[in-house]
């Protein structure tokens, strides 16, 4: 069982975070990851290049393998976690290298389109099938599996972590989201405003399946992804209160303001 409390996840530093993804890594893995530092994150949200600057899938990655390693457990339960999430984002790496694109499908472009999501899952699975092992290929569809459950798509439950991974997942785009929207903040457009709506929606829907998963084997862990998506929002809205509020976006503030706090 993982435990974590106020914003350690956020705010604690990390000694040499790529050696932690190298270390977990089998070297034609690690290969991938480099080359995920090509493709940019968040160019479909209407945020100038400027203020998305080195938000790569790599960069995404390596804060995510940081983030399990400082997340107390277990070491066989904290390296299947580190791995998950070292490698969940590969499958995707190595189809737009393959197609040469050097940016990210967003999650607001498969939110709006069921077809082009499934498409791309389907894309990325025999990617998958092709770069990983039998353990990593578990894992990887740990992940699916959470991520379909989160989003109401299934109604078969998560693995421990599987779960995990994907909170993890979530709080870190949406943290950095943030922060490339503060930076943002002046050049606003209303292409921008898909991006933290999502956010919010994706937090209610998803804190309603973790409420689901109180009475069951993973009660705890829903506590914990409960408590890092709760932090998140926090310090989401302490990044933004620390900003004039006539320089704060609309959507923004609507968002803000019709926030409602969930708890397991």
């Amino acid at each position: 069982m993982f435990k974590t409390s106020s914003l350690e996840y956020i705010d604690r530093p990390i000694d040499s975070p790529e050696t932690l993804a190298k270390d977990i890594l089998r070297p034609v893995l690690y290969a991938i990851l480099q080359q995920a530092d090509s493709i940019q994150r968040l160019t479909g949200l209407g945020l100038l290049p400027s203020s998305i600057q080195g938000e790569t899938v790599k960069a995404h990655t390596i804060r995510l393998v940081a983030l399990a390693n400082i997340l107390p457990g277990n070491e066989k339960t904290k390296n299947a976690l580190m791995l998950t999430l070292a490698i969940h984002d590969l499958p995707e790496t190595g189809q737009l290298i393959a197609v040469n694109r050097r940016s990210d499908t967003t999650a607001v472009d498969k939110a709006l389109s069921a077809e082009l999501d499934q498409q791309i899952s389907v894309t990325e699975e025999q990617v998958a099938t092709n770069i990983f092992n039998s353990d990593e290929l578990n894992l990887y569809h740990e992940f699916e599996k959470a991520s379909s459950y989160l989003k109401g798509r299934s109604q078969d439950l998560p693995t421990e972590i599987g779960l995990i991974s994907k909170i993890c997942d979530k709080i870190d785009a949406d943290i950095h989201y943030h922060m490339a929207a503060i930076a943002n903040r002046n050049d606003w457009s209303k292409l921008c405003d898909k991006g933290p709506k999502l956010g919010f929606d994706l937090y209610e829907a998803y804190s309603t399946k973790l409420v689901e998963l109180k009475n069951t084997s993973l009660s705890n862990s829903s506590i914990l992804c409960q408590e890092l998506m709760n932090s998140t929002m926090l310090k989401i809205q302490e990044i933004w209160n620390e900003v004039p509020q006539n320089e704060v976006p609309q959507i923004i503030k609507e968002c803000l303001e019709n926030f409602k706090m969930y708890s397991i």
